[in-house]
């Protein structure tokens, strides 16, 4: 999956009552007045630069920085959001 934490939560990529193709659980997202919130231009330049990554293993999600530190990726932050989710933020 390849979009951005910014562009998940922007109205008009939400896709009503259908699947979702680039989820893989395949569930349906649907807009609902439950929750609804405006996000103003530079907090959604912030989020452009953040993703939610999801790990095959659970439990990994705390090697994940060091992983990519060994690898030579030092402009990236790492944040466990638990056993099997990590926010990844770019680094200027």
């Amino acid at each position: 999956n390849n979009r951005s934490f910014a562009e998940v939560v922007q109205k008009d990529n939400i896709v009503q009552g259908k699947a979702d193709p680039r989820r893989r659980d395949n569930h349906s997202v649907k807009e609902t007045d439950l929750i609804r919130f405006n996000v103003e231009q530079e907090e959604l330049i912030k989020l452009s630069k953040l993703y939610v990554g999801e790990v095959e293993h659970p439990g990994s999600t705390y090697n994940v920085q060091d992983a990519l530190h060994a690898e030579g990726y030092f402009g990236i932050k790492v944040t466990p959001l638990g056993a099997n989710l990590a926010l990844l933020e770019e680094q200027s």
